[in-house]
């Protein structure tokens, strides 16, 4: 939720109970102590509640019903406000924005966000939290208008059901300064819809909704209907007047009447493993639903056990609800049960195979995070074409034929690698090589330069052997070798070199490469491609590889300060305009 600043110092509160001409009283509905849900038709614009709410886009772009009539009467600072919000962040669904209403007579504009196409419990739920966040800020009133019978076009019998439903419960658990919500109705059609509601909802008596709430009086002079609550506190001690000839006959009558009553009595036990979940407030919401009903509850948190005394009609109808609140908590705890199970899936996968995107700016590779990275694997085991997942709210797409990421909103697309790290880790980096260092963090370092002594006895080997193979066909003199030290992509090659000999039988050949030298970087940290390609004549793209150092020594384009070769990785050397020049091997 958040609060733009504003004017708000412009905004003059007004009784919220200023009647006005063009309004027309439709229903009032009471719930417990002073507290009222308003029905009116009327111009929600002319409100004077403490706060004008509306169902808007996660956008806060106000383009139609309600908004615009808000924002039309309200001026330019309302949208505004809404632009700052979304600069700042997108808004998530199911939450409410506060901004000040501009030249509207009321404090705050509620923006409750919802998605493009919400159904009737996403409406429930936007209401229930922009209902929460005016009481968190000492809203006393707020108006509504018939939510979602615009341009959602909801059936408006349904949708006035789910507003009843919603602001009942509300005022009914809260004890915040909530006190008087206003439902502000455009024309006949939606009071008729209104009036229907709340009467199939008294006919019905829903549990929890206006047949304990509320008693229905229909004017036979008036299309008003008028709804009051019962009171809220309930008459614990009912005094009955016994008149006889004398007191044996009054004591018969007693316990003849005694006997009735507990005839009626029932005891029924409940026992069910989500009982010791139970929170303070849901072991109060059954507290206030057995007392509404009439019926003594004892909650035994350390035997899962609830144990009621009452009539049998009204412990059926308890138990209804007490069963949709612990059924609400069996589905909370098999969806954290799934969550965990997912969470340690998407852990044991990572531990086996990572996807990475190469990051377009720089050329690293990216790790996906483990649950993404779980979702990407589990398709590509699956042969599936493609993968659809999203990514910081961001729909994206990757084809495995391609191994490229499509964001399905901008169309811009990534490169994708996939990494089996447990082929990897089962290869070892050859034991000559020197000690691979680590960053700051304890990780090995991607790339590691070796410069190679001709005189070293740990290198003159190595040394002779590329040295050999140069000047074979070069004849050139050799400034320095280095070896490139790239666990990964050595891995990588090794692994390849293996699937291919299974199937061919070996095919390993010393070739010689040249490139451009910005390059060296890149190919170093990542390997080689065709874009690296070497110019030999200035301005023919010749073979990225050949069995000649002689061909690759004479590129003449990029000037480096030693000659190198490698045994099967490239290195990275530093440039000037000596005009030696650098050979890849």
């Amino acid at each position: 939720m958040g609060v733009s600043d504003g004017s708000q110092k412009r905004w003059r509160r007004k009784p919220a109970s200023t009647s006005k001409k063009s309004e027309r009283s439709v229903m009032c509905i009471e719930v417990g102590d002073n507290k009222k849900v308003e029905i009116v038709k009327g111009d929600i614009t002319k409100e004077t509640t403490d706060v004008i709410a509306h169902l808007t886009n996660p956008s806060l772009i106000m383009g139609s019903g309600v908004a615009t009539a808000l924002a039309r009467a309200g001026g330019q600072e309302i949208e505004r406000e809404c632009k700052k919000e979304t600069n700042s962040s997108r808004r998530r669904v199911a939450t409410t924005v506060l901004t000040s209403a501009g030249q509207l007579d009321v404090k705050y504009i509620a923006h409750m966000v919802a998605s493009n196409a919400p159904n009737s419990s996403e409406i429930e739920k936007c209401i229930s939290d922009c209902l929460k966040v005016v009481s968190e800020e000492e809203c006393e009133s707020i108006s509504f208008p018939a939510v979602g019978t615009g341009s959602l076009k909801h059936d408006s019998e349904k949708a006035a059901t789910t507003i009843f439903k919603s602001v009942i419960r509300f005022l009914e658990s809260s004890s915040g300064p909530l006190k008087m919500i206003r439902i502000v109705l455009k024309d006949d059609d939606l009071v008729t819809a209104f009036q229907a509601s709340a009467k199939k909802l008294n006919e019905e008596g829903q549990p929890g909704m206006l047949k304990r709430l509320v008693n229905l009086f229909w004017k036979s002079d008036s299309t008003t209907i008028t709804v009051k609550d019962k009171p809220s506190a309930i008459t614990k001690n009912l005094f009955l007047e016994i008149y006889a000839k004398d007191n044996a006959t009054i004591n018969l009558a007693r316990e003849e009447i005694l006997k009735i009553i507990e005839s009626q009595k029932k005891k029924e036990r409940l026992e069910d493993d989500n009982i010791g979940k139970l929170s303070k407030h849901q072991i109060t919401e059954i507290e206030h639903l057995c007392e509404m009903n009439d019926i003594k509850v004892t909650i035994e948190k350390d035997l899962n056990r609830i144990v009621v005394v009452g009539h049998s009609e009204d412990i059926s109808k308890t138990f209804t609800e007490i069963f949709q609140i612990l059924k609400r908590i069996g589905e909370a705890e098999k969806e954290k049960e799934k969550a965990a199970l997912h969470a340690d899936l998407a852990e044991i996968v990572s531990q086996g195979v990572q996807w990475f995107y190469v990051n377009p700016s720089n050329g690293d590779h990216e790790e996906y995070d483990k649950r993404t990275n779980a979702t990407i694997e589990k398709a590509y085991s699956k042969k599936e074409k493609s993968v659809i997942f999203l990514l910081e709210d961001t729909k994206c797409e990757i084809v495995f034929a391609m191994m490229q990421e499509t964001n399905l909103d901008t169309k811009d697309t990534l490169k994708v690698i996939r990494k089996d790290l447990k082929a990897e880790a089962s290869v070892r980096v050859p034991e000559y090589w020197e000690f691979q260092p680590q960053d700051t963090n304890g990780k090995e370092l991607a790339v590691h330069l070796v410069r190679l002594y001709p005189n070293d006895p740990n290198h003159k080997d190595e040394y002779k052997n590329i040295s050999d193979h140069f000047q074979q066909t070069a004849f050139q003199q050799i400034l320095h070798i280095h070896r490139i030290q790239n666990p990964s992509l050595f891995k990588q090659y090794l692994m390849k070199k293996q699937s291919l000999d299974e199937k061919s039988g070996s095919n390993e050949k010393f070739l010689f490469h040249g490139t451009r030298g910005d390059k060296l970087s890149e190919i170093n940290k990542h390997g080689l491609n065709r874009s690296y390609a070497g110019n030999t004549n200035g301005n023919v793209l010749q073979t990225i590889f050949t069995s000649h150092a002689e061909m690759k020594s004479h590129i003449t384009i990029y000037h480096l300060d030693n000659y190198v070769t490698n045994t099967s990785l490239p290195w990275e050397p530093r440039c000037h305009e000596s005009g030696r020049r650098v050979v890849l091997l």
